[in-house]
């Protein structure tokens, strides 16, 4: 938006940063695509984030492509087991931290962070597992993003190769808004509270414990078994990176 952060760095201004990663909760728009996901509206999420807020919500690592990576996640260089911890990591560009690896004796292979840096290339799991659910979608819905960083902003177009469409919220235009069949300027906590109200579903409320019980399994994160979507279900995948309620959209999302 015009207070983000790239935008005000582009115009040589100091953003003015109240919250930090560590103080940060999950918005309405985060815990909305929770119980989407839930109950098999939303079949999964592409995060270009790395303030892990999709983590602390609760959503399944299974749902989840973090494609620049979680600032609170590490990640082994061999086995490639994940670990969570509480606090945010201190390097970035997927450097070592110093510990090894303890998901089993054989491994012991040294513990990275997930935090990309601009030259370094996005984690092969997480850029599969989106690209093939991007193939196989109705929707691709854009939320808060600009879809300029590339190759990620580009992710969207594999829905229009299926026939899927794409509907974008956004405060500032972005670069596919021709490609979109619907796009909104404005508040995603704001279209996202009225697209929930007209499916008549309601928005979990955001409690620490929600987090706390992650960080209690051993540090690591869950990594359960996909199970197969059914054949006949329609797919909406949310692609995070603000909107007033908009008959459009809901429409549109009750529709798919």
């Amino acid at each position: 938006g015009p207070n983000g952060v790239w935008t005000l760095e582009e115009t040589g201004k100091k953003p003015k940063i109240n919250v930090t990663f560590e103080t940060a909760q999950p918005t309405s728009t985060h815990m909305a695509i929770v119980e989407l996901v839930r109950v098999g509206i939303a079949k999964y999420v592409i995060s270009q984030n790395v303030d892990g807020l999709h983590w602390k919500s609760g959503l399944s690592r299974n749902k989840l492509s973090e494609l620049h990576g979680n600032m609170f996640v590490d990640r082994c260089d061999r086995c490639h087991q994940e670990y969570c911890h509480p606090h945010p990591s201190n390097t970035v560009g997927c450097k070592k931290t110093g510990e090894r690896c303890t998901s089993s004796d054989r491994c012991r292979g040294y513990i990275r962070d997930t935090i990309l840096d601009w030259e370094d290339s996005l984690p092969e799991r997480d850029l599969l597992s989106a690209e093939e659910h991007l193939r196989r979608s109705d929707l691709s819905l854009c939320l808060g993003t600009s879809l300029q960083i590339k190759p990620s902003g580009d992710l969207p177009l594999l829905t229009l190769k299926n026939n899927g469409r794409i509907a974008i919220c956004n405060l500032q235009p972005t670069k596919h808004d021709k490609k979109s069949s619907i796009r909104i300027h404005g508040y995603v906590d704001r279209v996202i509270t009225g697209v929930m109200d007209e499916l008549g579903l309601s928005i979990p409320i955001y409690s620490s414990t929600i987090t706390d019980n992650l960080l209690k399994r051993k540090f690591i994160c869950n990594k359960e078994d996909q199970s197969e979507d059914e054949p006949d279900n329609k797919r909406i995948i949310l692609q995070i990176h603000n909107v007033q309620p908009d008959t459009k959209i809901k429409d549109e999302l009750t529709a798919v």
